[in-house]
């Protein structure tokens, strides 16, 4: 199934917009459930398929899969708008950081 077949799935159920949160701790990438919301953003009664969340959770999964352990915390969101068919990823990146020590012993 493609971005634009979800769209119009979600366009004829009256979904505006779809919201993913995501967080990434302990090396583990988490997906929360989405939210659909309507134009007036109410909520939207509608159960996603698997086949519909894994395209719609798609664009988090490429930024992160390969780059997981250079991140020590990731908070955020990925926000659907349906009518323009575009997404916007948002949040919070921790990277690791090494410092350089030296300690007589």
């Amino acid at each position: 199934m493609t971005l634009d077949e979800v769209f119009s799935v979600l366009d004829a159920v009256g979904v505006a917009f779809v919201d993913i949160s995501f967080d990434i701790s302990e090396e583990e990438l988490t997906i929360y459930s989405s939210d659909l919301l309507s134009k007036d953003e109410t909520y939207v009664e509608f159960e996603l398929s698997k086949e519909l969340e894994e395209v719609l959770e798609k664009p988090i999964r490429d930024r992160y899969s390969d780059t997981i352990l250079d991140f020590d915390l990731i908070d955020g969101l990925l926000t659907w708008d349906v009518s323009l068919k575009k997404g916007t990823i948002s949040g919070e990146e921790s990277e690791i950081i090494w410092k350089e020590f030296e300690e007589t012993v």
